[in-house]
């Protein structure tokens, strides 16, 4: 899994040298996508926002109801083609004439796409869908080009790959030293909005895909508002917080993380803290997605469990 890891910065230089996917122009985009690939919106999102760009986000069935009027370009965004709630949503885009764009390695969103002329970025098969980020969020950020004039993201997708690289040597330490900190805890990730809020919900599934352990993922202001009160009056050493940190966080969101960690100190454990690296949110959050990743792999070598397969949810879907 470490090597999968690292592999984020090949991903990102791959997508870097997509020729940019032709796709109908439109004012608004709509992400469609669950579980690890939802990250691709995520992610397309933060940067999308730095250039005035709003990228609206489905995670369930169909098509949110505002979409049948404002018309929206739908970029689904599967990794194996054959999410059943990602594919309800490319039969009601399709039922309804929208502009749609694919984001697959194959499956059956890639057979409709072929069969019905949506552009399509395919990339490459044979990894869990959470290991993929780089080529899906890269994928996503192309698209946004010619869909919605994003700015030339080659750059940006580059530095985020150098980043990655830096990170996979110097944030090892601090990873294990949180792995530490955390074993024998339940987890909670703070993080301030944008970078730090989706890198938090990134950490929190990758401990729980990885690693096989519950993990709690807020947002400050947010959880000074409600969940502070809650881990205050809870079973003393019982929560482990990591607070995330960006350095375009708003400067009270910055001294909230700080104060919400000192509040706490002695009635849980405050595992640490981690600042973004790199020039733009897209370098910026992925060197906050190393190190979270390698927090989760560390958790599982202490558990000894192998982190890549998930039988609970391939059990579940099976149920369906």
């Amino acid at each position: 899994m470490r090597e999968a890891i690292a592999g984020l910065a090949d991903q990102l230089r791959w997508s870097a040298a997509l020729e940019v996917p032709r796709a109908e122009r439109a004012s608004e985009v709509l992400v469609c996508a669950v579980g690890g690939s939802m990250y691709a919106g995520e992610a397309a999102g933060i940067v999308a926002a730095e250039d005035g760009l709003l990228v609206h986000l489905h995670r369930g069935y169909g098509l949110p109801k505002w979409a049948f009027e404002r018309r929206p370009h739908v970029i689904a965004v599967t990794y194996s083609g054959n999410t059943e709630e990602t594919n309800s949503s490319l039969d009601q885009a399709s039922e309804l004439g929208l502009p749609i764009s694919i984001v697959s390695s194959g499956g059956r969103a890639t057979e409709r796409a072929g069969d019905s002329g949506w552009s399509t970025v395919t990339v490459p098969a044979g990894l869990p869908p959470r290991v993929a980020a780089g080529f899906q969020i890269g994928s996503v950020l192309r698209l946004l080009e010619s869909i919605a004039g994003l700015p030339d993201s080659r750059s940006a997708l580059e530095a985020a790959a150098e980043v990655v690289d830096r990170q996979m040597v110097d944030a090892a330490p601090l990873a294990d030293d949180l792995a530490d900190a955390l074993e024998h805890h339940l987890p909670v990730i703070m993080g301030g909005n944008g970078v730090g809020a989706v890198g938090a919900v990134r950490w929190k599934t990758q401990i729980n895909e990885n690693s096989k352990l519950p993990a709690f993922a807020v947002q400050i202001p947010e959880a000074n508002h409600n969940d502070l009160e809650g881990w205050g009056g809870g079973s003393p050493g019982r929560l482990a917080l990591v607070a995330l940190h960006d350095v375009d966080e708003h400067p009270r969101v910055r001294l909230r993380l700080t104060k919400t960690m000192a509040d706490l100190a002695g009635t849980v454990i405050t595992a640490g803290n981690v600042h973004a690296r790199g020039v733009g949110p897209l370098a910026r959050l992925f060197s906050l997605t190393v190190v979270g990743d390698l927090v989760s792999v560390a958790l599982a070598e202490q558990r000894g469990v192998d982190p890549f397969p998930i039988d609970r949810l391939e059990r579940f879907k099976e149920t369906l």
